[in-house]
């Protein structure tokens, strides 16, 4: 488990990267879970919030009522106790992450930001962002 404090200096911070494996590490955990359609059912009921999944299965969990016991059960096996960020459009994060290794690469060929948008069929303003976080 990642520290959820780090010192800097002559004080503590939130640790970023917690969030970060959080927040992408909780949703792609559940990704590697459960069946397509389950994942595509728990967007549309929960995109865009987070859920705490409990550590024992409750019949009246809304979770549950919305997934199915079984998938329900997957899930608490694996993170009881944590809080997982579920997105909006699970199938746009999965193309997200396959963009960031395309970004890196033809970034690295030295083809512009605009080019390379245009070419992924997303934002220039995405790849920016990208092209940020990896420096």
């Amino acid at each position: 488990m990642t520290a959820r404090y780090v010192h800097v200096g002559a004080s503590w911070r939130p640790n970023a990267q917690r969030e970060d494996s959080q927040r992408e590490g909780g949703w792609l955990r559940l990704a590697g879970l459960l069946e397509p359609e389950v994942l595509e059912k728990l967007c549309q009921q929960c995109g865009g919030t987070r859920i705490y999944i409990p550590r024992r299965i409750r019949a009246d969990a809304v979770l549950s009522q919305t997934i199915g016991s079984d998938a329900f059960g997957r899930i608490i096996a694996k993170s009881a106790g944590e809080r997982i960020y579920i997105p909006k459009d699970g199938h746009f994060n999965a193309r997200k992450r396959r963009w960031r290794a395309q970004v890196v690469a033809l970034r690295a060929k030295g083809v512009s930001a605009a080019r390379i948008a245009r070419r992924l069929g997303c934002s220039e303003r995405l790849v920016y962002k990208i092209i940020a976080q990896n420096r």
